[in-house]
Protein backbone atom coordinates (compact mmCIF):
# COMPACT_ATOMS: atom_id res chain seq x y z
CA UNK A 1 0.00 0.00 0.00
CA UNK A 2 3.15 2.26 -0.19
CA UNK A 3 3.32 5.30 -2.59
CA UNK A 4 6.10 4.31 -4.91
CA UNK A 5 6.46 7.74 -6.31
CA UNK A 6 9.43 9.68 -8.46
CA UNK A 7 10.69 11.16 -5.21
CA UNK A 8 9.97 8.31 -2.89
CA UNK A 9 10.54 5.30 -4.61
CA UNK A 10 11.41 3.00 -2.28
CA UNK A 11 7.84 3.52 -1.13
CA UNK A 12 6.34 5.09 2.18
CA UNK A 13 3.12 4.82 3.95
CA UNK A 14 1.89 7.62 5.65
CA UNK A 15 -1.38 7.67 7.77
CA UNK A 16 -3.86 9.61 5.34
CA UNK A 17 -2.70 7.24 2.29
CA UNK A 18 -3.97 4.50 4.68
CA UNK A 19 -7.14 6.34 5.73
CA UNK A 20 -7.87 6.89 2.35
CA UNK A 21 -7.53 3.46 1.32
CA UNK A 22 -10.09 2.11 3.59
CA UNK A 23 -12.73 5.49 3.78
CA UNK A 24 -11.51 6.29 7.03
CA UNK A 25 -11.59 10.29 8.43
CA UNK A 26 -10.80 11.97 11.50
CA UNK A 27 -8.01 11.60 13.42
CA UNK A 28 -6.68 9.06 16.19
CA UNK A 29 -9.46 8.29 19.24
CA UNK A 30 -12.28 9.78 16.69
CA UNK A 31 -12.08 7.75 13.56
CA UNK A 32 -15.34 8.14 11.18
CA UNK A 33 -15.65 5.14 9.22
CA UNK A 34 -17.54 5.87 5.44
CA UNK A 35 -18.18 3.29 4.21
CA UNK A 36 -18.71 3.22 0.07
CA UNK A 37 -16.38 5.58 -0.41
CA UNK A 38 -12.89 3.44 -0.17
CA UNK A 39 -10.71 4.40 -3.41
CA UNK A 40 -6.60 4.50 -4.16
CA UNK A 41 -5.68 7.45 -3.04
CA UNK A 42 -4.65 10.36 -5.43
CA UNK A 43 -0.97 10.83 -6.83
CA UNK A 44 -0.58 6.91 -4.97
CA UNK A 45 1.93 5.14 -7.09
CA UNK A 46 2.15 1.56 -7.24
CA UNK A 47 5.27 -0.56 -6.87
CA UNK A 48 7.30 -0.41 -10.02
CA UNK A 49 6.88 -3.97 -12.23
CA UNK A 50 11.14 -3.82 -11.87
CA UNK A 51 10.86 -3.74 -7.88
CA UNK A 52 8.23 -6.08 -7.15
CA UNK A 53 7.49 -7.32 -3.44
CA UNK A 54 10.09 -10.53 -3.35
CA UNK A 55 9.07 -13.53 -1.33
CA UNK A 56 11.86 -13.01 1.14
CA UNK A 57 10.98 -9.63 1.74
CA UNK A 58 7.01 -10.45 2.51
CA UNK A 59 8.64 -12.80 5.43
CA UNK A 60 10.90 -9.84 6.72
CA UNK A 61 7.57 -8.07 6.52
CA UNK A 62 5.85 -10.66 8.34
CA UNK A 63 8.70 -10.73 11.28
CA UNK A 64 8.64 -6.97 11.91
CA UNK A 65 5.34 -6.82 12.13
CA UNK A 66 5.34 -9.82 14.47
CA UNK A 67 8.06 -8.26 16.40
CA UNK A 68 6.04 -5.08 16.67
CA UNK A 69 2.63 -6.47 17.55
CA UNK A 70 3.46 -9.78 19.28
CA UNK A 71 0.81 -12.67 18.51
CA UNK A 72 -0.02 -10.98 15.27
CA UNK A 73 0.76 -13.55 13.13
CA UNK A 74 -0.96 -16.92 14.57
CA UNK A 75 -1.69 -20.35 12.37
CA UNK A 76 -5.62 -21.57 13.68
CA UNK A 77 -8.90 -20.39 13.14
CA UNK A 78 -12.78 -19.78 14.14
CA UNK A 79 -14.17 -22.22 15.37
CA UNK A 80 -17.58 -21.09 13.74
CA UNK A 81 -18.94 -18.01 16.37
CA UNK A 82 -17.67 -14.62 16.56
CA UNK A 83 -14.34 -13.99 18.59
CA UNK A 84 -13.94 -17.90 18.68
CA UNK A 85 -10.47 -18.28 17.54
CA UNK A 86 -8.78 -21.08 18.22
CA UNK A 87 -4.96 -21.55 17.62
CA UNK A 88 -2.92 -24.60 16.37
CA UNK A 89 -0.20 -25.50 18.17
CA UNK A 90 2.26 -25.66 15.16
CA UNK A 91 4.97 -28.32 17.14
CA UNK A 92 1.96 -30.89 16.80
CA UNK A 93 1.00 -30.02 13.35
CA UNK A 94 4.68 -30.14 12.01
CA UNK A 95 5.96 -33.49 14.21
CA UNK A 96 7.77 -30.67 16.53
CA UNK A 97 10.09 -29.81 13.60
CA UNK A 98 8.88 -26.17 13.97
CA UNK A 99 7.20 -24.90 17.07
CA UNK A 100 6.17 -21.10 17.87
CA UNK A 101 9.29 -19.88 18.87
CA UNK A 102 11.44 -21.47 16.13
CA UNK A 103 9.38 -20.00 13.33
CA UNK A 104 10.41 -16.63 13.70
CA UNK A 105 14.09 -17.36 13.31
CA UNK A 106 15.76 -17.21 10.50
CA UNK A 107 13.90 -18.68 7.21
CA UNK A 108 11.86 -21.26 9.27
CA UNK A 109 8.46 -19.09 8.45
CA UNK A 110 9.09 -19.58 5.26
CA UNK A 111 10.22 -22.80 4.55
CA UNK A 112 6.82 -23.64 7.16
CA UNK A 113 4.56 -21.95 4.98
CA UNK A 114 5.70 -23.33 1.44
CA UNK A 115 5.94 -27.08 3.25
CA UNK A 116 2.51 -26.49 4.78
CA UNK A 117 1.08 -25.51 1.96
CA UNK A 118 2.42 -28.48 0.03
CA UNK A 119 1.41 -30.69 2.52
CA UNK A 120 -1.68 -29.17 3.12
CA UNK A 121 -2.50 -29.37 -1.09
CA UNK A 122 -3.60 -32.75 -2.95
CA UNK A 123 -1.48 -33.94 -5.09
CA UNK A 124 -1.19 -31.67 -7.88
CA UNK A 125 -1.60 -34.50 -10.34
CA UNK A 126 -5.07 -35.51 -9.49
CA UNK A 127 -7.36 -34.90 -12.70
CA UNK A 128 -9.93 -33.38 -10.95
CA UNK A 129 -7.95 -30.27 -9.47
CA UNK A 130 -8.20 -29.09 -13.06
CA UNK A 131 -6.71 -25.22 -12.87
CA UNK A 132 -5.57 -25.79 -9.37
CA UNK A 133 -3.83 -28.26 -10.54
CA UNK A 134 -2.19 -26.14 -12.44
CA UNK A 135 -1.81 -23.00 -10.54
CA UNK A 136 -0.18 -25.12 -7.61
CA UNK A 137 2.19 -26.53 -10.27
CA UNK A 138 2.97 -23.28 -11.82
CA UNK A 139 3.84 -22.36 -7.89
CA UNK A 140 6.13 -25.53 -7.27
CA UNK A 141 8.24 -24.17 -10.15
CA UNK A 142 8.13 -20.92 -9.79
CA UNK A 143 9.04 -21.41 -5.91
CA UNK A 144 11.16 -24.63 -5.54
CA UNK A 145 14.27 -23.11 -6.42
CA UNK A 146 14.01 -20.50 -4.15
CA UNK A 147 13.13 -22.56 -1.59
CA UNK A 148 15.58 -25.51 -1.82
CA UNK A 149 18.40 -22.78 -1.38
CA UNK A 150 17.00 -22.15 1.82
CA UNK A 151 18.17 -25.30 3.30
CA UNK A 152 14.89 -25.94 5.18
CA UNK A 153 14.29 -28.22 7.94
CA UNK A 154 12.48 -31.13 6.22
CA UNK A 155 8.52 -31.61 7.26
CA UNK A 156 8.27 -35.56 7.85
CA UNK A 157 4.61 -35.60 8.63
CA UNK A 158 1.70 -32.52 8.82
CA UNK A 159 -1.43 -33.31 10.64
CA UNK A 160 -4.11 -31.90 8.83
CA UNK A 161 -6.25 -33.60 10.95
CA UNK A 162 -5.67 -30.82 13.32
CA UNK A 163 -7.76 -28.28 11.31
CA UNK A 164 -11.20 -30.07 11.12
CA UNK A 165 -12.30 -28.29 14.19
CA UNK A 166 -12.95 -24.82 11.88
CA UNK A 167 -16.03 -25.00 9.82
CA UNK A 168 -13.53 -23.55 6.72
CA UNK A 169 -11.45 -26.13 7.18
CA UNK A 170 -13.16 -27.49 3.81
CA UNK A 171 -13.58 -26.46 0.28
CA UNK A 172 -16.24 -27.67 -2.07
CA UNK A 173 -16.93 -26.99 -5.33
CA UNK A 174 -19.76 -27.98 -8.06
CA UNK A 175 -19.18 -32.53 -7.86
CA UNK A 176 -15.28 -32.03 -6.15
CA UNK A 177 -14.34 -31.97 -3.05
CA UNK A 178 -11.05 -31.12 -1.05
CA UNK A 179 -10.37 -31.80 2.49
CA UNK A 180 -7.74 -30.46 4.22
Amino acid sequence: MSNHSAETPGGTLDRETLKSFFAVSGEPGSFTLNRGHERVPNNWYRRPSTSQHTIPEVFVDLGANNAAYPGIVRIGGNTGKTDSFTGVDTGDLTGGVFNGASLLEGNNGACFLYQASLAAMPSAAAPALGALGSVLGWALNQLGPDMDKLGCPQLATFDNTLFNQFPGAQYQTGTSSLKN
